[in-house]
């Protein structure tokens, strides 16, 4: 710190070229770095179990002199020596083992990836992980240099998008004629040297090193004293619409998914890039994001990434619209799409096209086409680094601008169909229609997805068609009525896979909506987790089991879980016998004590409670517009014409014709709230209404 002071951070201004302005920060910053923390090499031996101590040491090589005296003399005395020692060195590691997993599992109680690890580490549990990438196959020969995979994996990743596009055929529709014109115009504000230092002291330090080799860390630590230089930077890019060559690099890394490992297409680049770049990204994003969001001008379909929405409310939507259309004697076509390498294959020229049409001034658009263009990567594999190599597509991975440019790009889908109603959360869409005729449900989609195609084509983006499907989503009684009826849903000459359940957004939605799918995934991953807890319950506290719990098991029974709260009473119970199994383990209690006294014990809600408490803050927030405009308008005020006590906030309910209503966001939450005593209705802060809530059903 005392180093830093005592550069001349005002060189770093005079020049106006943003590149030569960084170029100068990197020469007075990178020596007082590698004085204080100079790059070393170490060689990584084979790792040591972490509890054992040179105490624990000295007890293992007592014991094992002992064992080989007594192998070579046979006397008892020595055997009773060892035996002494034996379990004194069995205790010692057991005690050890245990104080360094709850210390070290109550730490890390917020990551359920660090988590994992210990559980994983302390239960001996083989977890399949790439060390790294043994070989390629490219053209039908193996590649087993790392330095020739890491080019490999380059070539690959850098050509995906110039290699659909030229695949797509020519369209003769201009992609900006979908887009709505504006009369609003964008300019960067000057930013202030606050807004960098505040961001600076929020970075991430456990986020890998870019390319710059500069610590996030010690960007941190030093952030009152670089935060006015880069603040300089950052407004010198802004007004001269250039963005800094240096950060456009990325390094990337194929992390494996699945399927054959030697192939290049089944690993998921992870791209690495400046921590400079990022909260310079940030300041960007902020300012752009405000200026969409206050217009009105991103789509309300796109519930991605966005403030105020969540998969939550983009499930909600989707399925109270086709619990509503049921309930009408409709059946609902869904298409969920699956677009071939979205985020790689934007056109850059395209979205520099939609982005003037957003109203961006031509400032903003040149320094818009400085991030985009020029951009480089190199591929890290096996501990080395490809060559760098000019990427002509994509948005830029890595940074918080990139999936917010990809919102831009396909904003304007919905206005490609005619009676298809989308659904967008970044690149996973669906597309529903409805009708009281299957004939007509199938001329509708094929007619939609002709449209789409369209679309896709004029914006130089792919179909999915073996991994794009449809699912025609009714009551049990009508869809057995078209058992016999084949449908032909194609793209093209290509026909679209029907399917009777799909994933959408973490949640496994049926034909029938039962959510029976879903809860027996649920299971699956409880197994998972509680098994888990059993393998490490003797070597952790209640306390510590708690956390574990809470970490790897409790997620699965409220992730969106006011969505699927309209399941059955048996599959109610289904889960509510997991936590009660959950509870056992934590305790250690046998089945002579209840469930409910362990939960009590515990200070545990059913799940039932927390799904309808969910569901109730969900409906307060939707009531004071912090929620999406489209749940919003689901509710009304009463309509009852009668002044009657305890009526004020109350909420009209429609009257359900089956079941599926009744299982709607629209019905239920309107009945839950209607509920709620008045003195609760009527409250307008969320902590007072979180507190009175729990204190309501506690006393019911």
């Amino acid at each position: 710190m005392n180093d830093l002071n005592n550069l001349n951070w005002q060189e770093v201004c005079q020049h106006n070229d943003p590149n030569d302005m960084w170029a100068d920060w990197l020469n007075l910053l990178m020596p007082v770095i590698d004085k204080h923390a100079p790059l070393k090499k170490k060689r990584i031996g084979k790792r040591k179990s972490p509890w054992i101590t040179p105490y624990i040491v000295q007890k293992i090589r007592l014991r094992d002199f002992l064992k080989r005296q007594f192998d070579v003399t046979r006397d008892n005395e020595i055997w009773l020596q060892f035996k002494k020692a034996r379990n004194e060195c069995n205790s010692a590691i057991k005690q050890a083992k245990h104080n360094y997993f709850i210390a070290n599992i109550a730490a890390a109680r917020k990551d359920p990836s660090k988590t994992w690890k210990l559980i994983n580490e302390l239960s001996s549990r083989k977890v399949s992980e790439v060390s790294g990438v043994k070989k390629i196959n490219l053209d039908g020969n193996d590649i087993t240099n790392s330095a020739d995979i890491s080019d490999a994996f380059n070539s690959y990743l850098t050509s995906i998008g110039e290699d659909l596009a030229n695949k797509i055929p020519n369209s003769n529709v201009d992609p900006v004629s979908y887009i709505l014109p504006t009369n609003t115009i964008f300019s960067f504000e000057e930013i202030g040297i606050c807004t960098v230092n505040s961001l600076l002291k929020s970075i991430n330090v456990i986020k890998a090193t870019g390319p710059d080799n500069i610590p996030g860390s010690l960007l941190k630590i030093a952030a009152d004293i670089l935060s006015p230089s880069l603040t300089e930077i950052f407004n010198r890019s802004l007004s001269n619409g250039i963005y800094p060559s240096d950060w456009k690099m990325a390094k990337v890394l194929p992390i494996f998914k699945n399927g054959e490992k030697c192939d290049r297409s089944n690993y998921r680049p992870i791209s690495i890039i400046s921590a400079v770049a990022k909260v310079f990204g940030k300041i960007v994003y902020n300012q752009f994001y405000s200026y969409l969001s206050n217009n009105n001008l991103l789509s309300n379909y796109q519930s991605g990434f966005r403030a105020s929405y969540s998969t939550v409310t983009s499930l909600l939507e989707s399925t109270n619209n086709w619990c509503v259309n049921i309930d009408k004697g409709l059946l609902n076509g869904v298409i969920f799409i699956d677009l071939k390498k979205a985020f790689d294959t934007i056109d850059h020229e395209i979205l520099l096209r939609k982005l003037r049409s957003f109203g961006v001034d031509d400032t903003v658009l040149t320094w818009f086409s400085s991030y985009l263009t020029n951009r480089e990567q190199k591929c890290f594999v096996n501990g080395k680094l490809s060559s760098s190599r000019r990427i002509s597509y994509e948005v830029p991975q890595g940074s918080i601008i990139g999936p917010l440019l990809f919102f831009i790009y396909i904003n304007d889908l919905p206005n490609c169909l005619n009676e298809g109603l989308p659904r967008m959360y970044a690149d996973d869409t669906n597309i529903s229609m409805q009708s009281n005729d299957l004939s007509d449900l199938e001329n509708l989609m094929n007619a939609e997805l002709a449209n789409l195609k369209t679309w896709l084509e004029a914006n130089k983006l792919s179909l999915n068609i073996g991994k794009t499907e449809y699912m025609i989503i009714g009551s049990r009684q009508r869809l057995s009525t078209f058992d016999n009826y084949n449908l032909k849903v194609c793209v093209d000459n290509d026909q679209i896979n029907r399917v009777v359940k799909s994933k959408s957004l973490g949640l496994t939605i049926d034909e029938n909506l039962t959510w029976k799918c879903h809860i027996d995934d649920i299971t699956k991953k409880f197994s998972s987790g509680i098994g888990a807890l059993k393998r490490i319950r003797d070597f952790i506290s209640e306390e510590t089991a708690i956390q574990v719990y809470k970490s790897l098991v409790e997620p699965y029974f409220s992730y969106c879980a006011p969505v699927w709260d309209g399941l059955g009473k048996k599959l109610s119970e289904k889960l509510q016998k997991l936590q009660n199994r959950a509870a056992r383990v934590i305790t250690r209690s046998s089945y002579d004590i209840s469930s409910c006294s362990l939960l009590d014990e515990l200070k545990w809600e059913t799940l039932s409670s927390n799904r309808l408490k969910q569901k109730a803050i969900l409906m307060f927030n939707t009531l004071n517009k912090r929620t999406p405009v489209y749940l919003q308008q689901m509710f009304s005020p009463s309509e009852s014409s009668y002044n009657l006590r305890d009526s004020h906030g109350k909420l009209f309910v429609p009257r359900p014709h089956t079941d599926y209503l009744k299982r709607s966001f629209s019905y239920s939450g309107a009945s839950l709230w209607n509920s709620l005593p008045e003195s609760l209705r009527l409250v307008t802060s969320h902590h007072a209404f979180k507190t009175g809530l729990e204190t309501f059903l506690a006393n019911n």
